[in-house]
């Protein structure tokens, strides 16, 4: 120890000496005067700081486990999208989503191409494309037991694939 940190120690002890902290204090638990034993004591007694220490930190454990548990479930949701996201299954679902148009099996049907977009119809995602011997760039996509064909800009004609 030098010098100069002997000396601040001697000047840290009389000040203490000369001013004492007040030992005579409200429990911050049940809020009766006590006297304090050591400089470090808040309550009044070990009940009381046990009592005083849960208070403080149930909220932070049921924060954490809160958050743990959204933390879980934030993963299965995750997950499940990704399960969602597979081709086989968007095509699962635009196949679902076109049964509850009431398509009947004899007669085609005319769709207005922004409302099947609308509905979530996915058309990046089917089974087959069938090209039309008689055009370079007219093709039908093939959802089975569907066939989706691009009539104009705006219209497309569903009817079931008969191969």
């Amino acid at each position: 120890m030098t010098n100069e940190e002997f000396k601040k120690w001697i000047e840290r002890l009389i000040h203490k000496v000369n001013y004492p902290a007040e030992r005579n204090r409200v429990c911050k638990y049940c809020k009766n005067p006590f006297y304090a034993h050591n400089l470090r004591q808040f309550c009044c007694s070990d009940k009381c700081y046990q009592a005083n220490y849960n208070e403080r930190t149930r909220p932070r454990k049921q924060l954490e486990k809160a958050l743990e548990k959204i933390k879980v479930e934030e993963e299965s949701m995750n997950e499940l999208l990704k399960q969602m996201q597979k081709p086989k299954n968007i095509l699962k679902r635009n196949i679902e989503l076109i049964d509850k148009l009431g398509i009947e099996q004899d007669t085609s049907s005319f769709f207005n191409k922004n409302r099947l977009l609308e509905l979530g119809i996915n058309f990046n995602v089917y089974d087959k494309c069938v090209a039309f011997e008689d055009s370079d760039d007219a093709f039908s996509l093939i959802m089975q037991p569907y066939c989706l064909t691009l009539k104009d800009d705006h219209t497309i004609e569903i009817k079931y694939n008969k191969s």
